[in-house]
This record gives structure tokens, C-alpha cells and sequence, in this order.
């Protein structure tokens, strides 16, 4: 499977994949990778390896909300070509964590 530029606008929903070998990454500059704004989960479960060459991001950006949480379960996994996976804040709510 591979993503490219998933984006998910919520305050309560998330993202889940449960898939065999995954490459996240894209060709798109104005959005990277995989990211949630208000508060969702990332939930990647990978029956074979993960490669990340784009970033997964569980933003904050309205306060009050809490951060989504970041969780991948792989057998091998691969962050390259500077990809970061983070959960932060930009309000006054807790991030996540990874």
C-alpha cells in the first residue's frame, strides 16, 4: 500500500490502516505525508515493513482540544530523507504522544 498526502480535518476522528508492507510518502510539496489537525489518532497497524519518507503529524491547533496520539506496529520500520513522526500543540490542549 502506499499513501501519499492524507489529511484528516477533525476534532474526534482518526486515521486507521491494518495492512501488510506500507511506504508513506508523496510527490506533493503543500502537504506532507499523513497528518491529522484537532486531536485525531494515527493507528498504523503493519503485518510486514513500514518505510516513512514523508511526515506523520497528530496536530493541535484549537484550544482546549487534546492531541491525537501517534501508534505504529510493524515488523521493521523506516523513517528516512528527514521524515519526522510527531505529536504537538499549538494551543493551550496536551499533544499526543508517539
Amino acid at each position: 500500500m502506499n499513501v501519499e498526502n492524507l489529511e484528516a480535518v477533525s476534532g474526534s476522528g482518526g486515521i486507521f490502516f491494518d495492512v501488510g508492507n506500507v511506504n508513506i510518502g508523496g510527490v506533493r510539496e503543500d502537504v506532507d505525508g499523513i497528518k491529522t489537525i484537532g486531536g485525531g489518532d494515527i493507528i498504523l497497524d503493519s503485518r510486514g515493513d513500514v518505510t516513512v519518507s514523508e511526515d506523520i503529524k497528530a496536530n493541535v491547533v484549537t484550544d482546549g482540544e487534546t492531541g491525537g496520539d501517534i501508534n505504529i506496529n510493524a515488523k521493521n520500520l523506516s523513517v528516512i530523507d528527514g521524515a519526522e513522526i510527531s505529536a504537538s500543540t499549538f494551543a493551550k490542549g496536551d499533544a499526543g504522544s508517539v
